[in-house]
């Protein structure tokens, strides 16, 4: 029996643009076109408006209602969860994509206390009960949650011991760090990695827990590291870009970076690219970076604003900025624009790790810039030494530029046809 719903359960998502809110919104439609009804919880700020803009339509506006969830447990202040409180929204997505969204405000998750996420788990539990989530549903958590996963784990092992079957639905977790990572999230990592340890396979057969990388080399890792678990590799819901108007390069060669300014994305390394770019432009080269220079966080990393400063102080043929976070149209226009997309990212964080940048520039047929470790490594365009050998880099695709195109456009009909929506729902949907 074919499923009556996909519960997208995504804790990163927290308005209505950026990374999150396009992955799901390409799940959420591709689950619809093979039938299934779509509910959505997420981390919603408080003031949200749901903003779908379809292609050739017009912008939708639903306001949100507000309905208690655990709100009385008094768990908010004493289980933090990376300074922040978890949000919990869910919202139906109609025919016509004009969501109905019902808010649900609640405590977080907090992967070190076992006895906050066991409530918490059977509170979230019961929300997809009331919503009728059921054993012919599947419930896909594509944003790593470590508490979540904990909450979800006690649970199971409470209702359905040794791994009897729980009678719930099937559940999908995606697993989108490498194991040995050291930056901001690695406690929560390695709260996952015991979660994983203490996890035997007869538990998650019994349960029907499904668990993914969404690149083969982070599929590697986790098969390596957890030989008795079954990880399979699970396709990224790369959005068609042809769906939204199209910008003009204006006859300029334009290395793109998109994305909020952060170290680990290497953003206070772009001092580099301006030289090549200035010695191409004594050679008659018009080229340019274009540069999307809003932090991540208020203040922003060490080193964003400095860089910010020397980027905008640069020539403006040289160098164009853009100022905060971009709606999904200008996102596509910039990126559409693009004739070499740029990712300096630190290979220590991104060694196995996805970006749904770079799979979207190869979907285009955009050559790339990226360090020579690392998933993206592959013959995808030119690539560096991190972090020294950027400007190098830079002025070796502007010349080898012609080569770099044609290479890229004969791939991008091969790796769209790998990465997009309906083939992960199918993925999900399999037996």
């Amino acid at each position: 029996m074919s499923a009556r719903r996909l519960a997208i359960v995504d804790t990163g998502l927290r308005g209505f643009d950026g990374h999150c809110f396009d992955y799901d919104r390409e799940v959420a439609s591709a689950a619809r076109a093979v039938g299934l009804e779509i509910l959505v919880v997420s981390a919603l700020g408080p003031t949200s408006t749901a903003k779908f803009r379809l292609a050739g339509g017009d912008c939708v506006d639903d306001g949100l209602s507000f309905a208690p969830f655990g709100e009385e447990s008094g768990l908010a202040e004493a289980t933090p969860r990376l300074g922040s409180r978890m949000i919990g929204a869910v919202s139906r997505f109609a025919p016509d994509f004009a969501p109905f969204l019902r808010r649900i405000k609640g405590p977080s998750f907090s992967a070190p206390n076992p006895a906050a996420n066991a409530v918490m788990a059977g509170r979230f539990m019961a929300l997809l009960a009331k919503h009728g989530i059921g054993p012919d549903d599947h419930v896909f958590i594509p944003t790593p949650d470590a508490a979540l996963f904990a909450g979800l784990l006690m649970h199971l092992r409470q209702t359905a011991p040794a791994g009897g079957s729980p009678g719930g639905p099937v559940w999908h977790f995606v697993l989108r760090r490498d194991l040995d990572e050291t930056g901001p999230l690695a406690r929560e990592i390695r709260h996952t990695i015991h979660l994983l340890a203490d996890l035997s396979s007869q538990e998650a057969e019994g349960w029907r827990l499904r668990l993914y990388a969404d690149t083969a080399r982070l599929c590697r890792q986790y098969r390596a590291r957890f030989p008795l678990l079954d990880f399979s590799e699970l396709p990224i819901p790369v959005r068609d870009m042809n769906a939204y108007p199209h910008r003009d390069s204006d006859g300029y060669i334009n290395i793109v970076m998109l994305g909020s300014a952060r170290r680990e994305k290497g953003f206070h390394h772009l001092g580099e690219v301006i030289e090549p770019l200035r010695r191409a432009r004594d050679r008659g080269i018009r080229a340019r970076l274009v540069v999307q220079t809003n932090p991540n966080l208020i203040g922003g990393d060490p080193g964003i604003a400095a860089t910010t400063n020397l980027l905008r102080r640069a020539p403006s043929e040289l160098v164009t900025c853009i100022d905060g976070p971009l709606t999904p149209e200008l996102y596509a226009g910039f990126l559409t624009a693009a004739s070499i997309v740029l990712l300096p990212y630190d290979p220590a964080l991104y060694l196995g790790r996805s970006s749904g940048i770079f799979a979207e520039a190869l979907a285009l047929g955009k050559p790339v810039i990226v360090p020579d470790s690392g998933w993206m490594a592959a013959d995808h365009g030119v690539t560096f030494a991190y972090p020294d050998g950027l400007g190098g880099a830079v002025a070796q695709a502007l010349a080898a530029y012609d080569d770099l195109r044609a290479g890229a456009q004969s791939r991008s009909a091969r790796w769209s046809q790998r990465h997009n929506a309906a083939r992960l729902v199918s993925t999900l949907l399999r037996p």
